[in-house]
């Protein structure tokens, strides 16, 4: 994938990590739950944390490489739904946008939605 590519299919923070863990599976990586365990010569581990990610890649000797990304700013968050026709959806930006690298583009809406289902979070891209 290029950086291109990454670009345009990473609507959101969310959707930047997956294409990330994909990048990084491919490359050889496992994936971790919550902590990167003891780490030997030749391990490449990463954890995601849904909007962040951190790799490592553990070489010869006593070299290491760490890699940690946050994917969340700029970001416009929907703030909330205006009744009527036409639907109008009231945002904020977050983060520092260069708005002048969106305001000649179609907006569409992307992200994660999270549902309570009985006490138990779930979410989904």
């Amino acid at each position: 994938m290029t950086l291109l590519e990454f670009l345009s299919q990473s609507f959101t923070p969310f959707h930047a990590v997956q294409n990330a863990r994909a990048i990084l599976s491919r490359a050889g990586f496992v994936a971790s739950e919550s902590s990167l365990p003891n780490l030997r010569r030749g391990d490449k581990r990463f954890i995601d944390f849904g909007s962040a990610l951190i790799a490592v890649s553990v070489g010869s000797g006593s070299a290491f490489h760490l890699v940690e990304s946050h994917t969340d700013s700029p970001c416009l968050k929907i703030k909330n739904v205006q009744p009527g026709d036409p639907l109008r959806l009231n945002v904020e930006c977050y983060g520092g946008g260069i708005k002048s690298s969106f305001l000649d583009r179609k907006l569409t809406v992307a992200g994660r939605i999270v549902t309570d289902e009985g006490g138990k979070l779930t979410a989904s891209l």
